[in-house]
C-alpha cells in the first residue's frame, strides 16, 4: 500500500501512480430467515468497507476496522465510540478520513451529526497534542448504474464485482464539508443495528447531484453559496470566510486501477480532490481552534471539546 506524501502542507497525500491492490473484509451475509432482516445491515457495511480499501490503496493509511472499539472516556465522564473509516499517520500530524458512497439511482449522502461531532473533536484535540497539520476529509463514492436494483440482496462476490463500476470520487476537506452541511437538510432514521439494536440518528442530507457538478467545476461551490447567503449572519455570526470558502482549490485527475482480491479490476475513474493550498490549511486550523464553539453552534453540532474543556477546568478547581 502506498503511503502518504507531504507536499509543502499542500495535499494530505499523492495518489498511487501505478496500479494498486487489495484485499476487502467482508462481513458474512445472513443464511437463515430469521436473520433476513439484517443483510441490509450488513450490505451496507460491506459497501463501506469495500470503498474503504478502495481508498486506502489510493491514497495510504489503515481502513478504521483496526481500529474498532476505540472508546474513549472524556473527563466529563461520557464516552464516545470514534469509529473513524481511515486513519493515516504523517509526519506532520493524524489525517482522518470519512468514507461515503451512494448508488447512481439513490444519488444521497447521509453524513452522522454525532459523527461529525466526534471528527471535530478528535481534529481540535490532535491541535491540542501538538500535530502540525492533523486534517479529516471526507471522500464521497458515486457507484453503478441508473437501473440497478436488489443491492441489499446480492451474495458477497455478486455486490463485489458490481461495486467494481466506480463513477467518481469527490474528496471534501473538513472545512468544506461543514459548510456543506451548514446549507442542506437534517432528517432522523431509525435503524437496526447488526446487534439487533434499534438507534434514532441524525443525519445531514446531501445531494448526489450536488457531487456531480462538484466533481466537474469549482464553480458550484460559489452557487452553492449564493443559494444559501440565508444561512449566515442571521440566525448566527458566521461568514462564507469563517469555512474558508473562497480560499478552496480543486485539481481533477483519474485514479490508478485498483486490482480486488487479485481478481478483479477496477478501472481508473475520476478524481476531484478540493483542498486549501500552501498556508491556508494551517491558517483555517488555527481560526478553527479559535472559533469552534461559535461554528459548530450554527451548525447545531456539539462541542465536544468545549465540553471537555470546561470539565478539566472543574476539576482543576476541586479542593483535592
Amino acid at each position: 500500500m502506498p503511503k502518504g506524501v507531504e507536499l509543502e502542507g499542500r495535499f494530505d497525500f499523492e495518489p498511487a501512480k501505478m496500479g494498486v491492490s487489495f484485499l476487502p473484509q467482508y462481513k458474512r451475509k445472513p443464511r437463515s430467515s430469521k436473520e433476513a432482516a439484517k443483510k441490509g445491515i450488513v450490505a451496507k457495511k460491506n459497501i463501506s468497507q469495500f470503498y474503504s480499501g478502495v481508498y486506502a490503496a489510493l491514497f495510504g493509511g489503515k481502513v478504521g476496522r483496526v481500529y474498532k472499539g476505540d472508546v474513549e472516556k472524556l473527563a466529563s465522564g461520557r464516552a464516545i465510540n470514534f469509529h473513524p473509516d481511515i486513519i493515516n499517520d504523517l509526519t506532520s500530524g493524524r489525517i482522518y478520513t470519512e468514507v461515503k458512497c451512494t448508488s447512481a439511482k439513490a444519488l444521497q449522502y447521509l453524513c452522522s451529526v454525532d459523527q461529525a461531532a466526534n471528527y471535530c473533536f478528535k481534529l481540535l484535540q490532535r491541535i491540542e497534542k501538538g500535530d502540525e497539520s492533523p486534517g479529516v476529509n471526507y471522500a464521497f463514492f458515486r457507484y453503478g448504474k441508473h437501473d440497478e436494483y436488489g443491492w441489499k440482496k446480492m451474495h458477497n462476490e455478486e455486490l463485489e464485482r458490481r461495486l467494481c463500476d466506480v463513477n467518481s470520487l469527490v474528496i471534501a476537506p473538513l472545512n468544506m464539508a461543514l459548510f456543506l452541511f451548514l446549507t442542506c437538510p437534517r432528517i432522523i432514521k431509525y435503524q437496526e443495528s447488526s446487534d439487533s439494536n434499534v438507534n434514532q440518528q441524525e443525519y445531514f442530507k446531501l445531494r448526489g447531484g450536488l457531487f456531480s457538478s462538484l466533481a466537474r467545476s469549482k464553480k458550484t461551490l460559489q452557487e452553492v453559496l449564493d443559494s444559501n447567503a440565508h444561512c449566515f449572519g442571521v440566525l448566527n455570526n458566521l461568514t462564507p470566510d469563517d469555512f474558508f470558502v473562497g480560499d478552496l482549490q480543486m485539481r481533477r485527475f483519474n485514479s490508478s486501477p485498483v486490482v480486488v482480491n487479485n481478481k478483479l479490476e477496477i478501472e481508473p475513474f475520476k478524481v476531484s480532490q478540493y483542498y486549501l493550498p500552501n498556508g491556508k490549511a494551517r491558517e483555517w486550523l488555527e481560526h478553527f481552534m479559535e472559533n469552534h464553539g461559535e461554528i459548530l453552534r450554527a451548525l447545531d453540532v456539539r462541542d465536544l471539546f468545549a465540553e471537555e474543556l470546561e470539565h478539566r477546568k472543574v476539576l482543576l478547581e476541586l479542593p483535592f
